[in-house]
């Protein structure tokens, strides 16, 4: 029974029976760790499923090769051989090379799988398409939680106990102290002015005598007493 990693990530789990090498995903997550860098643990699993996609798309990669060598094989049972690879004269070549004679096999195989089961490459593109987003998704997610770095439970520092309360500033310090710009100062009164001139002091005015009518003033002077 094949022991696990000593981070509990059993990458046997995820290996093919006698056609993988159960190494290979931990390779892959050991190289992508030394280059990212994790720095908690919500990171390091967005880096053992960035190494599981990977290893998925390696995967298509082998699997269209054996589809490949499969139809491959298939050709090379058909009976005779074609007339293409028998006269070379007839393509206007000297002689057929190696390559063209692979190239023109693997053609043949390729479609012979294709007259047996139509819908075999289709599934397999399919599957090739799914795997390759897998994997830009998960490197997505790294992303954005390499981006959020700070706002990770792990990583926030503990609060610091508060401040004593500080002696309240007297006013004029608070007023030096506020960022706001002061009101303008109002212009001071100007101060009443006072006249130093004396007023005249006021006379109280005295009844007049009354006026003595002329016939009066004239019998005094002549001395009668009955006048009036």
């Amino acid at each position: 029974m094949p022991r696990k990693s000593p981070d509990n990530f059993d990458r046997s789990a995820f290996t093919a029976i006698r056609a993988e090498d159960l190494d290979a995903i931990a390779h892959i997550k050991a190289s992508l760790v030394a280059h990212y860098q994790p720095a908690n643990s919500e990171e390091l699993y967005a880096i053992e499923r960035i190494a599981l996609a990977r290893h998925s798309l390696l995967r298509t990669y082998r699997l269209e090769s054996g589809l490949i060598s499969f139809g491959l094989q298939k050709a090379l049972q058909l009976g005779g051989v074609p007339e293409i690879l028998k006269n070379a004269e007839d393509s206007y070549e000297s002689h057929v090379t190696k390559g063209q004679e692979e190239s023109f096999w693997m053609a043949t195989g390729f479609s012979e799988v294709n007259r047996m089961s139509p819908s075999c490459w289709h599934f397999f593109l399919r599957y090739q398409a799914q795997t390759e987003r897998s994997y830009r998704r998960a490197l997505e997610e790294f992303e954005r939680l390499r981006r959020h770095r700070d706002r990770t439970p792990e990583q926030i520092d503990p609060e610091p106990e508060p401040a004593p309360a500080a002696h309240k500033p007297p006013d004029s310090d608070r007023r030096r102290a506020d960022p706001r710009p002061a009101a303008p100062a109002k212009p001071a009164a100007l101060p009443r002015r006072v006249s130093h001139r004396r007023s005249p002091a006021r006379v109280p005015r005295t009844a007049r005598p009354a006026a003595t009518p002329p016939a009066a003033l004239q019998a005094a002077r002549i001395g009668c007493p009955n006048a009036p």
